[in-house]
């Protein structure tokens, strides 16, 4: 059985590891009735839209490869498998990142106010 790694989660221009900010976290430097100054870099959907439309170039360029192996272009078997194997993966990522919103979305609405 392979033993389960995990890589480290990615980072965001602007902040550290876990997305707080380095002048210390969730909170830091608020006070009631000031305005928060939005971060520099892109925003949340854009990265969100960016990613989708990445899974949606990766099924393109798969269903191109599967469609240039069954006419008899030059393309290996290996490549078409390459491609498929890679929109799938893509798929499966955002897919899981889907289910972790979702999961804290929950979450948050389970809090009582």
């Amino acid at each position: 059985m392979n033993a389960l790694t995990l890589a480290p989660p990615p980072t965001f221009p602007g902040t550290s590891t876990y997305g707080l900010s380095p002048a210390g976290g969730i909170g830091a430097g608020m006070s009631p009735g000031r305005s928060v100054a939005p971060a520099a870099g892109p925003d949340f959907a854009a990265m969100l839209a960016d990613a989708v439309n990445g899974v949606n170039a990766n099924a393109q360029a798969a269903d191109s490869a599967a469609t240039r192996a069954v006419l008899g272009e030059n393309v290996t078997q290996a490549e078409v498998f390459t491609a498929v194997k890679k929109a799938d993966l893509s798929l499966r990522m955002l897919i899981s990142v889907r289910n972790k919103l979702l999961e804290g979305w929950k979450e948050l609405q389970s809090i009582p106010v």
